[in-house]
Order: C-alpha cells, then sequence, then structure tokens
C-alpha cells in the first residue's frame, strides 16, 4: 500500500535533461557510497588525526558540502523531483517551532543546565558553519535518495533512509552502548536512538513532500538550539526520551493534516475528485499514530513506568531456565513479598543488574536480607539487601536478545 503513495511527490518539477531511471539509480549508489564514506572517515580514520579546528571546521564542511553540492546538481536532473513551495517552508518552520517550544517546556518542568558549548561568538559561528554544511549535505543526499528510490517502492524507501540517517547522526560509541545488553543500554536507547530516529522519519517525511530546503530549515532550526542556547533542558533519561520521541512524531501529523487540509480547501467546488486518491494522505494518520504509541510504550516500559521492566539475560547463571540472549520481565514488587524459589533482579555495586533465584531470606534490624544464587552457579551470591531489589520475575521471553548479544561480539571481538 505504501509503495503506491505517490500523492508524496506532489507537486513536482521537470527538467530540460532528466536522468532515465537507470541512471539516478546507479548516481544513489555513488550518493550512498559518499555518504558512507563521510561517515567512516570521521568516526573512525581521522579522529586524533587533526586538530578540533581542522577537523570541525575545515575538513568536515568540506567533505558534507562536496556531499551536498554533488547530491544538488543531481537532484536537479531528477524528473518529478518535489517542488519546496512556500507552504512546505512555512510548516517546516512551524514544526521546528513546535519541537524547540516541547523541549522548552519539559525544561520548565524538569529544569535546566547550562550548554556544554562554548559562549565564545567566534566559536558559536563557527559552530553554525559546521552544523549548515553537515545538515545541508545530509538533506540534499536525502532528497536526492527519497526522490530517486521512491518511484520504486514509496515505503520501503522512506523506511530505509530514515533508518539510514539515523544512523549517520550516531557515533559508533553509541551503538556499542546499546550492544552491550545492560540496563545503561535501555538509556542508551530511549535516550538517543529513539529520538534520532524520530526526527530522521520527520525530515525523511519533509523531503518527500518538498525537497531538501523544509527538512534543512526543520533540522537547523532543532540544532541551532541545542548548539546555540546558553542553557537547555537537563531531563531523566526517560523524559528525554519521552520528548525526544513523541515531538517529532506529533510535529509530523500536524504538518501532514495541515497540508492536506489546506488541499482539500483548495478544491473546486463542483470539480470532480478522485476519492481514492483524496484519502491517501488521510490515511497515514492512523498508521503513524499506531507507530507513535508503540515508541512512547516502548519509553514507558524502558523506564519502568508501567509497572514491568525489561532485561536482556547475558550471562549463562541462571541455565537451563534462562538462557543468554533471553529477555526477561520483572515486576515491581514489596520486598516482604518475596519467597524462597522466586527469581528476582538485583542492583550490585560494580556489576550492574543481576537476576538469580532466592535461596534463603533473613529478618534483621535494617530489613531483609536475601541470599540468592544462580541455579547453574556453584557458590551462593553475597547477601543481597531488600534496599537492592529491583523486581521479580514475571516471565521471560527466549531468544529474542541474541541480536544485540551478536553486536555486540562483532563491535569488540
Amino acid at each position: 500500500m505504501l509503495g503506491q503513495m505517490t500523492w508524496m511527490r506532489r507537486p513536482t518539477l521537470t527538467v530540460s535533461q532528466p536522468f532515465t531511471d537507470r541512471e539516478a539509480r546507479l548516481w544513489s549508489v555513488v550518493v550512498l557510497a559518499y555518504l558512507g564514506f563521510g561517515y567512516w572517515l570521521f568516526n573512525y580514520a581521522l579522529p586524533g588525526e587533526l586538530s578540533p579546528d581542522l577537523n570541525f571546521y575545515v575538513v568536515r564542511p568540506a567533505v558534507w558540502g562536496g556531499l551536498g553540492l554533488l547530491s544538488f546538481l543531481l537532484w536537479r536532473r531528477v524528473s518529478d523531483r518535489p517542488l519546496a513551495e512556500k507552504m512546505f517552508v512555512v510548516l517546516a518552520l512551524l514544526a521546528g517551532a513546535f519541537s524547540v517550544s516541547a523541549l522548552i517546556c519539559a525544561g520548565v518542568l524538569f529544569g535546566f543546565g547550562h550548554s556544554p558549548f562554548a559562549r565564545d561568538a567566534v566559536i558559536m559561528a563557527k559552530n553554525v558553519w559546521y552544523l549548515s554544511t553537515f545538515i545541508l549535505g545530509l538533506e540534499m543526499s536525502r532528497s536526492y535518495l527519497m526522490a530517486v528510490w521512491g518511484k520504486l517502492n514509496w515505503g520501503v524507501a522512506f523506511t530505509l533512509i530514515a533508518l539510514i540517517y539515523a544512523a549517520v547522526w550516531l557515533a559508533p560509541g553509541q551503538f556499542e552502548n546499546v550492544a552491550a545488553g545492560d540496563q545503561a543500554s535501555l538509556h542508551t536507547f530511549g535516550r538517543t536512538f529513539m529520538p534520532g530516529i524520530s526526527e530522521s522519519i520527520m525530515a525523511t517525511f519533509l523531503v518527500a513532500l518538498g525537497g531538501p530546503l523544509p527538512a534543512f530549515i526543520y533540522h537547523m532550526s532543532l540544532e541551532s538550539f541545542r548548539w546555540l542556547s546558553p542553557i537547555l533542558p537537563k531531563l531523566d533519561w526517560a523524559v528525554a526520551a519521552f520528548v525526544g520521541t513523541l515531538t517529532p512524531a506529533v510535529a509530523m501529523l500536524i504538518v501532514r493534516d495541515m497540508h492536506f487540509g489546506s488541499q482539500e480547501n483548495e478544491a473546486v467546488p463542483g470539480e470532480d475528485v478522485d476519492e481514492e486518491e483524496a484519502t491517501k494522505g488521510r490515511g497515514v494518520s492512523p498508521l503513524l499514530l499506531f507507530f507513535g504509541s508503540l515508541l512512547v510504550a516502548a519509553i514507558w516500559l524502558n523506564a519502568g513506568l508501567l509497572g514491568v521492566t525489561p532485561y536482556l539475560v547475558s550471562g549463562p547463571s541462571m541455565e537451563p531456565g534462562l538462557g543468554p540472549g533471553d529477555v526477561v520481565i520483572t515486576r515491581d514488587v514489596d520486598a516482604a513479598s518475596i519467597e524462597v524459589g522466586d527469581v528476582i533482579r538485583f542492583s550490585t555495586e560494580g556489576q550492574g543488574y543481576v537476576i538469580h533465584r532466592v535461596v534463603a531470606i533473613d529478618q534483621a534490624a535494617n530489613g531483609l536480607w536475601f541470599t540468592t544464587k544462580g541455579d547453574s552457579n556453584n557458590r551462593e551470591d553475597p547477601l543481597v539487601h531488600e534496599s537492592r531489589l529491583e523486581g521479580k520475575l514475571v516471565f521471560d521471553v527466549p531468544y529474542v536478545g541474541w541480536l544485540p548479544i551478536k553486536v555486540k561480539e562483532l563491535l569488540n571481538p
């Protein structure tokens, strides 16, 4: 169904000497390779080799600006490419303002902290230079790839491009943190990955609707606030994940409804309307709301706000009942309700979280103390005070966590 959403490419421009579909696809491989080269260059090859000034204010702008220029020249030769009308620019400005306002409101509710970026006027100007070339290169190349791949299958192209460009925004160390499989990885996933994917989906939607300019305006609005504001919201990871993920999704719905609502208002009375074509745009909202709800539920689940918390088993200490790759769900319970034989999750000093079975319980003046042991371990764990209790096992889902474990092994051979 998504592959048939041709309405996303209206209105369009035509060119005098457009690419053939084959030529456009061949050049898209070049653009994608350039993008991958830039990511490799600045995350693996150059760190430590150049001074910060030379790296961020000379080499990076040259590489990303080159990507933007190449993509722009190619994009101009794509037939039926989206046209950035004034309305799309206004909608992008509104979306950026909405996202920044949401961050400010979160700061008012939960507090602000000082920005980590320098306040010197010269350095701020250099940061704007770096940001503008970086975002220009990304959004221009995103636009070209979407214009080319979207003709093959709009839904698949949209999904792949949103994921690719979300990954480009992230440093390799963040992938390693998520692949670690511990509670901190869930925090990284919620604070960094989910908002990054949500913002990338919004930017991809904008380039599909109106080309690179609206997406550039949207991303530049957000990043300028983050880099130039003297104070920034100081948010707990769960709140940051919630705001960062939900805000772009809501902004996308607002942009979509304002755009297609204006199209309906401009319809000529008495003119025949293709009902199937007219309802395609409106049909996206339930889908977006569904995935947006899933994202919010995932954030709340990871944060423990629903009373239950997922945990990835990464070791063999609880075999054969629980093995590496299993995801267990623990529920918040009162320490007094724990019985011998229950499997509990508890915090330890320097080891993160452990999920083992209770083999004895002792009452002391300062509360309950649990003796725990892994089912396949030969020795008992050090005593666990009730203050370290994090939850009781409710159920487990076997094997679904093998992927992050394998990713971690690949990243740390």
